[in-house]
């Protein structure tokens, strides 16, 4: 009994020694069968039983199915990215195969150069060529009545590599030429990238309507040119003429030039004026700002007299016959800005070689505030007269620089008119054409508004 119970120890004792090595238990079974040890019935009970568990692990050891191998295709981008770090691709065998890991090295991307933009080539600009800046005077859709005398300016941009030389001209191209001359010159040579200030004196047709006439430059060779694409496209005048609504008949700021203008300063001054010129000067204001701080959108002059004690500017504008209702109409003041601006304004007249005499007279300061003119020219009816814009410093000169936003004679709805000759087109300070209308037979009235006498010319 005890045997067994040893034969029963040394069997458990060899099953631990074979499941934890089956090394050793090999070895021994190895013996056995060469003859060299003899087997105990218990150990190859175990034998068996070891080989049975390790066949049913072996039954139920599933069958790893190969990992596809992933491939990445990179995306182009027109931006690069950084520089990425990619993992590489595992495969793994087959069970059983007894092959191990393969490592499937992927590719680095390649950086795509961000495309450059290249520059189109420019063309070349022509010898002539122009730019249209603005309209210094006569806004489109400005309304006149029958027969009003008026100059239209355009502000052009020479963007050719030619100068323009007063040889070159404005020439009328088409549509309504208003009284107009057929071509006016260039009032002075204008160098590439400089502008030029170009009037037309034009007199509005005597039916109502809307009316319009191109004009075209030309250069010293009569070859056309204008704005636009291709420089060939027209600059154009636009205006409506209506008897029944009344209108503009006369509009001192668009014909400033074609008065004589003076100061205590020998010879006429030039016009348009140079800024600061001790002599005085006026020039057109396109977009004015007024002494209140609004910017109007009517031009305006603004002129300044001789920088002296008591200087004075003027201007003597052609001949013409107001009829009755005939009203002159204005707002001034100092321009804006102008600290210590201290003037007198007034409106004069002269009748033939008579002396010159005032129909209306305003001290103006800068105050903020801007006055109205409105004059009723009634008295003057049938006669020719010129009317004359003053300013007068009230003292020391600095800093008067007086502003007359939109003067011009407005006529009532209904006025008949009797047209005059057209008027010349001489550009330049000298050029003081006469508008002479037929005058009715009107008798003048004795005149007694006169409050201070104008200087002696």
């Amino acid at each position: 009994m005890r045997a067994k119970k040893l034969d029963l120890f040394i069997a458990v004792l060899l099953l631990g020694i074979s499941i934890s090595a089956c090394g050793p238990l090999e070895q021994i079974m190895a013996q056995v069968q060469q003859g060299q040890a003899t087997p105990v019935p218990e150990m190859l009970t175990a034998r068996a039983q070891t080989e049975a568990v390790l066949m049913t692990q072996a039954a139920y050891t599933p069958t790893r199915t190969p990992t596809a191998t992933r491939t990445l295709t990179p995306t182009p981008s027109i931006t690069p990215f950084p520089q990425t770090t990619l993992r590489p691709t595992i495969t793994l065998p087959a069970s059983g195969s007894g092959g191990g890991v393969v490592l499937t090295p992927i590719p680095s991307l390649t950086k795509i150069p961000a495309p450059t933009n290249t520059p189109r080539p420019t063309s070349t600009p022509p010898c002539d060529g122009a730019a249209f800046v603005a309209d210094v005077t006569v806004p489109d859709g400005t309304v006149y009545v029958p027969g009003a005398r008026f100059t239209k300016i355009w502000r052009l941009k020479n963007v050719g590599t030619c100068t323009w030389t007063t040889t070159y001209t404005l020439s009328f191209k088409s549509g309504d030429r208003m009284n107009g001359p057929a071509a006016v010159p260039l009032p002075q040579p204008v160098a590439p990238g400089q502008t030029v200030d170009i009037p037309v004196n034009l007199v509005a047709p005597l039916y109502d309507g809307s009316y319009r006439g191109d004009w075209i430059l030309k250069n010293g060779s009569g070859i056309e040119f204008g704005i636009g694409s291709g420089y060939k496209s027209s600059v154009y005048v636009d205006i409506r003429v209506s008897a029944a609504m009344g209108g503009v008949l006369f509009d001192f700021v668009s014909t400033a030039c074609n008065a004589t203008w003076q100061s205590g300063a020998s010879g006429a001054l030039p016009c348009p004026g140079k800024d600061g010129d001790p002599a005085g000067f006026v020039y057109i204001q396109t977009a004015p700002r007024l002494e209140d701080g609004r910017i109007d959108s009517d031009p305006a002059l603004l002129t300044a007299p001789q920088n002296t004690t008591d200087g004075f500017i003027r201007g003597i504008y052609p001949a013409f016959t107001p009829q009755i209702g005939d009203r002159f109409k204005a707002t001034i003041g100092c321009d804006y800005g102008t600290s210590f601006c201290d003037v007198i304004i007034q409106v004069d007249y002269k009748i033939g070689n008579n002396p010159i005499q005032t129909m209306y007279q305003k001290n103006e300061v800068l105050d903020g505030v801007n006055t109205t003119v409105n004059i009723d020219l009634s008295p003057y009816a049938g006669t020719p007269i010129q009317i004359i814009l003053t300013v007068l410093s009230n003292g020391p000169a600095t800093n008067d620089r007086a502003q007359w936003l939109f003067p011009h004679i407005y006529r009532g709805p209904g006025t008949p008119i009797t047209p005059g000759p057209s008027p010349t087109n001489t550009p330049g300070p000298t050029a003081t054409p006469t508008i002479t209308l037929t005058p009715t037979l009107t008798p003048l009235p004795t005149n007694t508004l006169a409050v201070r006498p104008s200087p002696t010319p």
